[in-house]
């Protein structure tokens, strides 16, 4: 509360901030940046064969938490893989609950179908994993501007994620699915819905990628430095 300037990257937080008794006009939205990446130029086919992934793939790409909802998004593939038997869902990351999950992926009966890369860190790896990506998921119960979210509608692809926290203030129905949180049903039907219809996914991954780009980096550190700039010049002038 005695800080001069607050700085975070969605209404969402501005808004909690506000309702635990901070002076909102002292908050300012500054969205996280992106970097668009050219598409990466590989063999699609030789780099899911690599990974063991099938024709479709469905990603999501988070630390392994509950409250990153996998375990449902692993439910789901049911629905999925009733509609597209020949789909992978992949996961980037990891995390104290990874066992769980490759419990749960074996309980179901989906080895098959469920593939865990680990940590994905090297960025020309990323881009490969995004451009045979057919629909980017995440099920999440808390954001406030996702990164994940910004790299994948970077690259182009289709993105199904939850209403929760900052999401809906950069994803629509124009560039991107919105469904509830650990909606299994949900979740399956917007994604089965994307494998069905090429069109309608290319279509969304175009304006995701054009969403994305409002974020650059230049316009981030711009940003911040008329920001600092004001604070400095309020200080100036309770000086004089």
């Amino acid at each position: 509360k005695t800080a001069r300037r607050i700085v975070t990257d969605s209404e969402f937080i501005k808004n909690f901030l506000q309702a635990i008794g901070i002076d909102a006009s002292k908050v300012t939205v500054i969205r996280n940046p992106v970097v668009i990446q050219s598409p990466a130029d590989f063999d699609k086919q030789t780099f899911r064969q690599r990974y063991s992934l099938k024709q479709n793939v469905v990603m999501t790409m988070a630390r392994l938490v509950p409250w990153k909802g996998v375990g449902t998004l692993i439910e789901s593939m049911r629905d999925v893989l009733a509609a597209h038997p020949g789909t992978t869902l992949a996961i980037a990351g990891t995390g104290p609950s990874e066992g769980a999950l490759k419990r749960l992926v074996h309980d179901e009966k989906l080895g098959d179908s469920v593939v865990f890369l680990g940590n994905v860190t090297i960025a020309e790896e990323k881009q490969k994993l995004y451009g045979i990506t057919d629909v980017f998921v995440l099920n999440t119960f808390y954001e406030s501007m996702s990164n994940v979210l910004l790299e994948a509608m970077s690259a182009g692809c289709a993105v199904v994620t939850t209403r929760a926290g900052g999401n809906p203030e950069f994803v629509d129905d124009q560039n991107g699915v919105l469904v509830h949180y650990n909606d299994k049903k949900q979740i399956a039907a917007a994604v089965t819905k994307l494998l069905d219809d090429q069109i309608l996914r290319q279509r969304l991954g175009e304006n995701a990628l054009q969403t994305a780009s409002q974020f650059t980096p230049e316009n981030f550190v711009n940003e911040n430095i008329s920001l600092l700039k004001g604070v400095q010049e309020m200080y100036i002038l309770k000086r004089e």
